[in-house]
């Protein structure tokens, strides 16, 4: 009996030796127990971390998101990062965005959380704990509270030093999305020193946002019963809520 005829033109699986970039979504599961363990004494549920380019937010927190399709008892909550604003941000920044999203999960599970979307004084008064000082303009002076609220980093507070004790032995990966904020990288460059943009990446990332903000979707943060698309600027009211749509 003759041998049976070997496949042409499909070569053997061979794993390469390579960096695999999953170890970003990896990386950030470990500073996120880092986290937990520090601020929450460990008590926060796990969450599925993602990367989400939704809009301008840095990140956001969804509760009871996700299930196992093969044990509906399992049911996790999400806290979503977005890649866009990876290359303006320092890893501290990024890490104190996740850590600003893990108070939202605190709430959710330990306190009483507000109507979603909101920040409210309890969310605020712990984030003032940790060392993220709320702000709605991300700078001192701005409001704690409010549907639209970002925070800085205080200067030598829990998470400053907590985020500088981590980074000393472990690392967190990056990866910025090209196609929103292109950077010039020279090779020969310092990794410490800061990447600069050229000039066509600054008009591109423009045009961008010009464009981007004449089809903003709009939903309301009741219940996300309606949805709309207008400009960013615009102010909508949910007609089965009545409380203002939110970009």
């Amino acid at each position: 009996m003759s041998a049976a005829p070997q496949p042409t033109g499909i070569a053997a699986y061979a794993p390469k030796c390579v960096r695999r970039p999953a170890r970003s979504h990896a990386q950030f599961d470990d500073a996120c127990e880092y986290f937990n363990q520090e601020f929450f004494d460990g008590q926060l549920p796990p969450p599925l971390i993602t990367f989400e380019r939704q809009g301008l937010a840095l990140g956001y927190y969804s509760p009871s998101r996700f299930v196992n399709i093969d044990d509906a008892s399992e049911v996790v909550d999400e806290i979503a990062l977005n890649p866009i604003h990876f290359a303006r941000q320092l890893t501290p920044e990024v890490l104190s965005t996740l850590v600003h999203e893990m108070v939202h999960l605190w709430q959710q599970h330990f306190d009483r959380p507000s109507r979603r979307g909101y920040h409210n004084k309890r969310w605020a008064s712990k984030m003032v704990e940790i060392g993220l000082v709320p702000s709605s303009t991300g700078k001192p002076g701005g409001r704690p509270t409010g549907y639209r609220v970002s925070h800085f980093i205080r200067e030598n507070g829990p998470f400053d030093r907590a985020c500088r004790a981590y980074l000393a032995s472990a690392q967190t990966t990056l990866f910025q999305d090209r196609a929103y904020w292109c950077v010039e990288i020279d090779e020969g460059q310092d990794p410490a020193t800061p990447q600069t943009r050229s000039p066509d990446a600054d008009r591109e990332r423009h045009e961008r946002e010009r464009k981007a903000a004449s089809k903003t979707r709009f939903r309301c943060p009741t219940r996300g019963c309606q949805v709309a698309w207008a400009n960013r600027g615009s102010k909508l009211i949910c007609a089965l809520c009545d409380e203002e749509m939110l970009p």
